[in-house]
């Protein structure tokens, strides 16, 4: 007499499992997704930063003024007369930041935190040029 042996799972395994798995979404959903304030802070100045470039790049191509006015109360960068957009970190600014269409601009500086982790982008008088540094 030959025994056949189907392979499957028992009912137990199977339910064992899906009381694994629920736990672990439980988990997962009680302490939401894991974040980095690091990477909060690196996107939101690369964010600043690509719309400062933009915004130069905008007043050498149509030859006219281009003002970037970043809300730190309300986190928020507006470019020109557009709807603001919103940051997703904590930033300081002075006053408005002004691309001449040459180029240049008024200079200035946003800091951005997030956590503990702090950056800011400057942006040279003379040149216009926007970069992003470590900042304490």
């Amino acid at each position: 007499m030959t025994r056949h042996d189907d392979g499957g799972f028992t009912l137990i395994e199977m339910l064992v499992v899906l009381v694994v798995l629920g736990i672990m979404i439980g988990l997962v959903v009680a302490h939401g997704p894991s974040r980095s304030a690091g990477l909060d802070a690196r996107m939101a100045a690369n964010m600043l930063a690509g719309t400062l470039r933009a915004a130069r790049s905008e007043a050498i191509a149509a030859d006219r003024s281009v003002t970037v006015v970043v809300d730190g109360s309300a986190g928020t960068v507006r470019v020109g007369g557009r709807p603001a957009r919103l940051i997703g970190a904590r930033v300081a600014a002075g006053q408005p930041i002004v691309f001449a269409p040459d180029g240049s601009s008024g200079g200035g500086q946003i800091a951005v935190t997030a956590g503990t982790v702090h950056k800011a982008i400057a942006v040279d008088w003379l040149t216009g040029r926007v970069s992003i540094v470590d900042a304490r």
